[in-house]
């Protein structure tokens, strides 16, 4: 398996869906499955997460930083949860 780190934003151009949630280490794991075409399988790691707010599957799914009106949304939505910022 090759580890390779990216800038943001990406996109994936497949579905993206949630793998695995552990909240006691505050990791989220999302996964782009192998389809015919594209057979390699990618897997992204959040780490220290606070909250999420995503679907199961996600089609053609992109990844990027909240915009400054977003973050103000997503930091009043999670104050309860211990908000930490950037």
């Amino acid at each position: 398996m090759e580890v390779v780190q990216v800038g943001l934003p990406i996109s994936f151009g497949r579905p993206l869906f949630l793998k695995c949630y552990e909240k006691s280490h505050s990791q989220l794991l999302l996964c782009v499955g192998p389809e015919r075409e594209k057979p390699t399988r990618l897997e992204v790691l959040f780490k220290d997460v606070v909250y999420i707010g995503l679907r199961e599957e996600t089609p053609n799914a992109s990844l990027r930083f909240a915009s400054g009106d977003e973050e103000g949304v997503i930091q009043s939505t999670v104050a309860p949860f211990n908000w930490r910022g950037r």
